[in-house]
């Protein structure tokens, strides 16, 4: 860390990581209907992958092992998660093994999920290029809608809700524009990992670093 910045900065470099990483605790989870279906069909390793990261959700184990290699450097905090702060979705790596840090291997396959303080919602196995794929949101929304009620926009719903490529959106990312995301029935939803700052930092940072600077 750089020991020059102010104390703002230095509480946002914080604040970034504990945004990415999971706090420990036991959590149930919960299954899509979409990747209940077809567990059976997967390989074997990746079953067997979804199974180990059961386990540790529901006893507590820590489940950060499992999350971006960024997390073991100063990148936790000087780059940002960008499909995490627009749509709120974490994606766990489903290797067999660890590096040498201790993280689990990687492989094309990840598990998206969302991640509350009592579960964790299984979403669907994706591969790399799903990053800017809305897929992972409308799947969560018609599984679990309690989650995204908040978001919900009060306009009228959509044409289409494949709007906006997969390709679009990270363009739209890197240029931190912030765009409704769309249902599968069309209705619009605001960000619902809350959305993406200039500085590509998520709000949620900055709101809640401003709070403790108040305090």
């Amino acid at each position: 860390v750089d020991a020059a910045i102010g104390t703002e900065a230095l509480l946002w470099n914080l604040m970034k990581i504990e945004h990415r990483r999971i706090v420990g605790r036991e959590r149930r989870v919960e299954w899509s209907t979409q990747l209940r279906a077809r567990e059976a069909m997967l390989p074997e390793d990746i079953r067997a992958a979804l199974g180990r990261i059961v386990i540790a959700s529901e006893t507590g184990e820590d489940l950060n092992p499992y999350l971006s290699r960024e997390l073991a450097s100063d990148k936790a905090f000087k780059r940002n998660d960008l499909m995490l702060n627009e749509l709120g979705v974490h994606h766990f790596h489903l290797g067999g093994g660890t590096n040498a840090k201790g993280l689990v291997t990687g492989r094309m396959e990840l598990l998206f999920a969302y991640v509350t303080d009592d579960a964790v919602h299984f979403v669907e196995v994706f591969d790399h290029e799903a990053f800017g794929d809305e897929r992972a949101f409308r799947i969560a929304q018609e599984n679990w809608p309690h989650l995204f009620d908040g978001r919900r926009m009060g306009i009228a719903p959509s044409r289409s809700p494949q709007s906006i490529t997969p390709e679009q959106r990270k363009a739209l990312r890197r240029k931190r524009a912030n765009v409704p995301v769309v249902a599968t029935d069309g209705t619009l939803f605001l960000p619902p990992g809350g959305g993406i700052l200039m500085s590509g930092m998520s709000p949620t940072i900055l709101f809640g670093s401003d709070q403790i600077l108040d305090k």
